[in-house]
């Protein structure tokens, strides 16, 4: 860019400071630039620009008055940054002519004068909420911008004492004030104008805000960033169907539609460039057009806005807009939000369906499923395995309330989800007041000793909360406020006591019997859970069918020939292919132009909660980037094998197949062989009692398992393994015969040591997770497990180092914790796309 351009980067506040910074630098002729932050490292493409300064504003809310107005310059004004769906963001070039003709066009729409004193209930850092402040400042008015964002108390107080009578607000934070409508009453009567964001809204939710507010000119507008408030629509003299639309175009601007169903805008309020990586580059074609990438229709001049291209799902050839099927979501429940749709990817139809679902809605999933699934068969749509829906706490969205897809889409194929997340939330919603506050607050961080006070509640979030805690208990407690969330909980659990001896005995009893039936219900889930995740539990008894069998050819155990496990939507979570790997059919023909590689190992190889997101398959799909033919990464891993039968499975069903490379991930199983082998059962680490239950019973080993720290160890017990009395010699022998054996196929080993969720982390979590993995290894202290793990992992290094072999040294490399590993030494969904990359890497540089 010019060298006369002075470039001023401001961090975006939601301040009246924010604005009169923006407009000294506009008096100033000066260029802004609205940053995330101070520092320049991630927030975009700044090539060309140089910065005179950058200004960190205050973050004072309150009023602004005529006074503070600027009418405008000539040039560009400034240069705001969008994040584009690839690569850098994108500096979209505004000029003041662009700027101006936005407040032109508002003033003429909602016929603003010198009355209007408004509530500024969106960002004014956003083209919406800035272009707010500068209309009510141009006609002689003025503006508020809330201390603590959008607060709906706060408006009513405001409008109470005849203090404010206009409010900007998105979709969202409509419906907000349409579920607590109460508060506003009256009052609304009082409003004179409201606009609103380009969110759709349904034609019922804009009837109820013409109700609620009977003399406002409610408009709402369509637009971008490269285009603010392309169309208008006047709420408040619309009815009908066009009320489903966003408006029509008004003034100097025009919409179109091209071929491809994209919305075109062309006006002066567009801009005509954006700043990339290769300069300054046009946004609109030789007739002024901006192309946009919103899908839509005209019809009897309004513009019906369908959703953003690259959100569109294309299901088995059929088109479907989330925000379609959403709205028909909200038409057919009372539902408002908490609910997004977003695509996926499926092998069979190419994309698939996610509907999300906020946690506190457990009760409605139920509804929603029976909805979802009526509203496609409408429009023809069998989606069958096609169809996933997930709880998930909060939906990802921006700060104006736009739902994030994208993150949506990329959440649900990382994560690792072993059954329906649906059937285990829908009863546990409701029971849960932490999860049901952490929707109240879109976050996690909430704890049960966290009270409503001490997360620092609003007085929006206030009447959500109570009327969740009033639905939670029945009746609302006396300064619930106050309380932390266990003890509202156990306000809930706890009931009335009259003190008699009678009383006491009926509740000895009820105790007794629920005690039973709490343990025989969490025993039925365990073998159901287990059934589902592994495959094993107490019905295999029954049905005389395990996952695992020896192969007697092999001489190893191996998973179950042609298995298939589903879970309760039809999705198959578990198959094996006829050699009981879990992989797909193997062709004995190598083609000519197929890449074959293999994994072989245990539990950590094989484990994941469907075949799609297992480590061979996300390994295979990074191999498709770079080779041009196909591609097979067979899963040999079988869990509880030790190396000696790692080796025989690779020797008897892996080489036969021919790959090319064969990758060894041995896990940790030779170690609790170690225990198994050389320590008594007397002498292992004690859990708490567990009632004597059989040795079938899952509620047996949970409690052992979670109960280890009870009675662990303060000091060294005599009765542990030293690892310096260990001799694993033979383990060093037993891997270099399996690593000569390939070698002498013509195959390329890859050898890999062993990650651990308690390895590289700091020391004040590193006993926690050591404290779970010693259940497994009860016959080590902390110390000596990790010793020992590196012993094991010692043996991988000399051998790599030995024969000149391809080392990934995931042991020093892999992070530890729970954001890779899902237990001791298994792999989350995280994880396998880490070993995956580090797995890749190493192979192209092999060659």
């Amino acid at each position: 860019m010019s060298d006369e351009i002075n470039v001023v980067g401001i961090v975006a506040h939601n301040s009246k400071n924010y604005i009169h910074e923006v407009f000294s630098a506009y008096r100033n002729n000066e260029v802004v630039v609205p940053l995330k932050d101070s520092s320049l490292d991630s927030e975009g493409n700044f090539d060309g620009l140089d910065f005179v300064r950058i200004v960190e504003p205050g973050s004072e809310g309150g009023w602004l008055d005529s006074a503070d107005v600027f009418d405008g310059g000539e040039g560009i004004a400034q240069i705001s940054f969008t994040s584009g769906t690839t690569g850098k963001p994108k500096g979209i070039v505004l000029t003041h002519a662009n700027l101006r003709d936005v407040v032109d066009r508002l003033k003429n729409v909602m016929g603003l004068d010198e009355r209007i004193s408004e509530y500024i209930g969106v960002p004014v850092y956003h083209s919406f909420g800035f272009g707010r402040v500068r209309s009510c400042l141009a006609v002689g008015g003025r503006a508020y911008i809330p201390h603590k964002g959008f607060d709906l108390l706060e408006i009513a107080n405001l409008l109470g004492a005849d203090k404010i009578n206009a409010i900007s607000m998105v979709p969202t934070l409509c419906r907000l004030v349409l579920d607590q409508d109460k508060l506003i009453g009256t009052l609304g009567e009082k409003v004179l104008w409201i606009e609103i964001g380009s969110q759709y809204m349904s034609r019922s939710e804009k009837e109820r805000m013409k109700v609620l507010f009977p003399n406002a000119k409610i408009v709402q507008h369509y637009g971008l960033t490269e285009a603010s408030r392309s169309s208008f629509l006047d709420i408040s003299e619309t009815s009908g169907e066009a009320l489903e639309s966003v408006g029509m175009a008004l003034g100097s601007v025009e919409i179109g539609i091209s071929t491809e169903g994209n919305i075109k805008i062309k006006g002066a309020h567009v801009a005509r460039q954006k700043l990339t990586d290769r300069g300054l580059v046009s946004l609109v074609d030789e007739e002024g057009w901006l192309t946009t990438n919103d899908r839509g229709y005209l019809k009897d001049g309004y513009l019906y806005f369908q959703g953003r291209s690259d959100d569109v799902i294309n299901c088995g050839g059929i088109k479907i807009f989330p925000e379609y099927v959403e709205r028909e979501i909200r038409k057919r429940t009372s539902i408002n939000k908490g609910i997004a749709v977003a695509k996926v990817k499926d092998q069979l139809r190419g994309e698939g369906i996610l509907v999300a679902i906020e946690s506190h809605l457990g009760e409605h999933v139920l509804d929603v499923k029976n909805q979802v699934k009526d509203v496609l068969n409408n429009i023809n749509v069998q989606a069958g395995t096609a169809l996933h829906f997930e709880i998930v706490d909060h939906l990802p969205s921006t700060d104006t309330g736009k739902i994030k897809r994208k993150i949506l889409s990329e959440n649900f194929e990382n994560r690792q989800i072993f059954n329906d997340p649906i059937s285990a939330n829908e009863n546990d919603a409701s029971e849960n007041l932490v999860e049901i506050i952490k929707g109240v607050f879109n976050t996690d961080d909430v704890r049960p000793s966290d009270s409503f006070i001490s997360l620092g509640g609003d007085s929006l979030s206030y009447v959500v909360a109570s009327v969740a805690i009033e639905k939670f208990l029945g009746f609302l407690p006396e300064n619930w406020e106050s309380l932390t969330f266990s003890e509202i909980e156990k306000i809930k659990f706890q009931g009335s006591d009259d003190g008699s001896q009678e009383g006491v005995k009926k509740k000895v009893v009820l105790f007794i019997a629920l005690t039973v039936l709490f343990l025989i219900c969490g025993e039925l889930f365990l073998q159901l859970r287990s059934q589902i995740k592994h495959g094993r539990s107490v019905f295999n008894r029954a049905f005389s069918e395990s996952t695992v069998v020896y192969n007697e050819n092999v001489g190893a155990k191996t998973y179950r020939p042609l298995l298939e496990r589903y879970d309760d939507t039809g999705n198959i979570v578990f198959s094996t292919n006829s050699l009981g790997l879990r992989s797909p059919e193997i062709d004995s023909i190598l083609r000519n132009d197929e890449l074959r590689i293999a994994i072989v190992g245990s539990s950590t190889v094989a484990f994941s909660s469907n075949n799609e997101s297992m480590l061979s398959q996300l390994l295979q799909d990074r191999l498709y980037q770079v080779h041009h033919g196909t591609v097979s990464v067979i899963n040999g891993g079988i869990e509880g094998l030790d190396l000696k039968s790692i080796g025989k499975i690779t020797r008897g069903l892996i080489f036969p197949q021919n790959p090319s490379a064969i990758v060894i991930y041995t896990g940790m199983n030779n170690i609790s062989k170690l225990c198994r082998d050389n320590l008594s059962t007397a002498s292992q680490r004690s859990a708490l009692p567990s009632l004597g239950l059989p040795d079938w019973a899952l509620t047996r080993e949970m409690i052992r398992k979670n109960t280890t720290f009870l009675t662990e160890q303060k000091t060294r017990n005599p009765g542990l393994l030293n690892p310096s009395s260990i001799d694993l010699s033979e383990y060093g022998l037993e891997y270099e015969r399996l690593v000569q054996d390939i070698v002498a196929e013509g195959i390329e080993p890859v050898l890999m040591t062993n990650a651990r969720v308690y390895s590289n982390v700091s020391d004040n979590v590193q006993s926690s997770y050591l404290k779970d993995a010693l259940y497994y290894y009860y016959c080590f202290d902390g110390d000596d497990l990790i010793a020992v793990g590196d012993e094991f992992n010692d043996q991988i290094r000399r051998i790599a180092q030995k024969y000149d072999l391809t080392l990934i040294d995931l042991a020093k490399e892999m992070p530890g914790g729970k954001k890779f590993f899902e237990s001791g030494s298994h792999f989350n969904e995280n994880g396998r796309h880490y070993v995956a990359d580090k797995i890749f890497t190493a192979l192209k540089f092999m060659n």
